[in-house]
């Protein structure tokens, strides 16, 4: 496994997904990997409450029969993670949800803005901020407040 704190300083390169094709012409999101330089292919995955991220290669597409088709490709250019691609991560750090006292996925600082990605039921969820100005410190002591500012916003 990887820590979030470990991506600090690296550059994000590329960002792949894999979609599940239903028959009647929907997607899911199945699972998603972040290139970083250096590292390589992480894979993000929601074990639990968590989000853990583990050293991974993406896997070929491949066919559900009745149930669609999986497609893997890299994240179309609207996909929230693209927009810090080719930026380095400054500041990270997990995201703690206090009402069941434990982490629940991280958050990327870059010079630009702010990755946050959460395991809302099982799934993978992204969003992003402007960034904050920051004392010395990491972005694990605020990424509660980021949580419960994401929060407010969605109510």
């Amino acid at each position: 496994m990887i820590d979030p704190l470990e991506l600090i300083g690296r550059r994000l390169d590329a960002v792949t997904g894999s979609w599940l094709h239903h028959p009647d012409g929907s997607r899911s999101l199945l699972h998603v990997w972040l290139r970083f330089d250096t590292l390589g292919p992480i894979r993000l995955c929601t074990p639990s409450h968590d989000v853990t991220l583990e050293l991974n290669t993406p896997h070929d597409s491949y066919a559900m029969d009745e149930c669609g088709h999986v497609v893997v490709e890299s994240a179309p250019p609207d996909f929230t993670a693209n927009r810090f691609v080719g930026k380095r991560v400054e500041d990270g750090g997990h995201v703690h949800e206090p009402l069941i006292n434990a982490s629940i996925g991280f958050v990327l600082h870059f010079d630009d803005g702010i990755l946050r990605v959460r395991n809302v039921c099982d799934e993978l969820a992204f969003d992003t901020d402007q960034p904050r100005p920051r004392s010395s410190g990491s972005a694990a002591r605020t990424a509660e407040a980021d949580l419960r500012s994401v929060v407010s916003e969605q109510e």
